[in-house]
């Protein structure tokens, strides 16, 4: 039967963590190794992180490993923000076909290749309808392009996933995947068979001010927006900003891209909510967690749990005859207080998780019965392909 189990360390040595979060779960494990294993190290120098796939692989034998740096976790029903920690996951998944991938920056094939091609990049076929788990390090990899490209070529299968985070520069964000250990590109683990996923949008962030234009970018470096600097348009919309929002407009800031740039009117919940690192002070530019492109469109926003959706709480009605067995979500992070306001929080029931990539189990041990098994994961949507220049308006 399918069993899924985590656990968190938050030991300052990562490799003390490892052990610690490994003598966690090994309290309850089966008599064989785990088919998956998902490891998420937060506050760890990049030097150290390096080692992980080694460290595990010799303390907990394994199938897969799949894993990337970031800003906080979850693990074990707890939440970590701003200090070190460790969030492990052991999955065991009978009747249930993995494969892994990496796959490069330039090595993405164009949208309109043929379905072979696509294949080829993910080392999996289009048989059989494989979902799709996905981590990316933004500094290097347009998420958004690939995964219309997925879509458009596996359209049933699901993708879920996140970016890397912890990082404000390229090179400094690791991916882990089975023994190796990249700082580029996107790493993936196909799943076929019986597993069945649903997914769940629940953004925690709304907007403010009005949807503006791209006019001047390099990579991740945003210059300009409407024709001015964006430290002008951050300043303005500060001063319009209600005395709450202005405080959250402190820590808690992020960028939005439009998902559906060929509309002409947005709402909350069109946007692909992306990180704002910093500012570059000598370019007067922000520095966002997402490659960027001019004439793309865009809206500051922010994280307040008050805007949280209740989607979630009206999803699970619908689980009642077949619970999930392995919640977890990915959300946008920043240097901010999580949605209880609290860096250290236990969570009893499903719940929202941060830092780009955090993972939280049910922790519960797998119901017994043989039918397909519910993972349910949030799921970033994908933009639809530029068509026009046309100026964005708020209904």
């Amino acid at each position: 039967m399918m069993q899924w189990k985590s656990h968190l360390s938050t030991h300052s040595n990562l490799e003390s963590a490892i052990t610690e979060a490994v003598t966690g779960l090994s309290a309850a494990l089966p008599d064989h190794p785990p088919d998956l294993l998902i490891a998420f190290p937060s506050g760890y120098s990049p030097e150290e992180t390096l080692h992980l796939p080694k460290l595990l692989s010799e303390k907990l034998p394994h199938r897969f490993l799949l894993g990337c740096s970031a800003g906080g976790v979850i693990g074990g029903g707890e939440e970590i923000e701003r200090r070190t920690a460790l969030s492990l996951c052991a999955a065991w998944m009978p009747d249930v076909e993995l494969c892994a991938f990496h796959l490069p920056e330039d090595a993405v094939p164009a949208l309109d290749a043929e379905d072979g091609a696509w294949e080829k990049a993910v080392r999996t076929a289009r048989a059989g309808s494989p979902h799709f788990l996905l981590l990316a390090d933004p500094f290097s990899f347009d998420a958004a392009e690939f995964l219309s490209g997925l879509n458009r070529h596996f359209p049933e299968g699901k993708k879920i996933g996140g970016l890397a985070s912890g990082a404000v520069q390229r090179g400094m964000n690791r991916l882990f995947l089975n023994r190796e250990t990249y700082d580029s590109g996107m790493i993936g683990i196909t799943l076929r068979g019986d597993v069945e996923i649903d997914t769940l949008v629940a953004q925690g962030c709304r907007p403010i001010g009005q949807p503006m234009f791209i006019t001047r970018c390099r990579q991740n470096l945003l210059q300009e927006l409407d024709g001015k600097p964006p430290s002008e348009v951050l300043q303005s919309l500060y001063h319009r900003l209600a005395p709450r929002d202005q405080e959250l407009f402190r820590q808690s800031l992020f960028l939005g891209l439009v998902m559906k740039e060929a509309q002409h009117e947005y709402r909350q919940g069109d946007f692909l909510i992306r990180n704002i690192l910093g500012i570059d002070e000598s370019r007067e530019a922000l520095v966002v967690g997402s490659l960027l492109r001019e004439g793309q469109v865009v809206q500051f926003h922010l994280r307040d749990a008050q805007s949280t959706p209740c989607s979630s709480a009206t999803r699970r009605s619908t689980w009642d005859k077949a619970p999930p067995r392995a919640p977890c979500s990915f959300l946008a992070s920043a240097a901010a207080p999580s949605f209880t306001e609290s860096p250290t929080t236990t969570r009893r029931s499903f719940t929202a998780s941060s830092a780009n990539c955090r993972w939280e189990d049910s922790s519960a041990t797998a119901r017994s019965d043989p039918c397909t098994v519910r993972l349910i994961c949030t799921v970033t949507r994908v933009p639809s392909a530029f068509s026009g220049l046309n100026k964005p308006r708020k209904p």
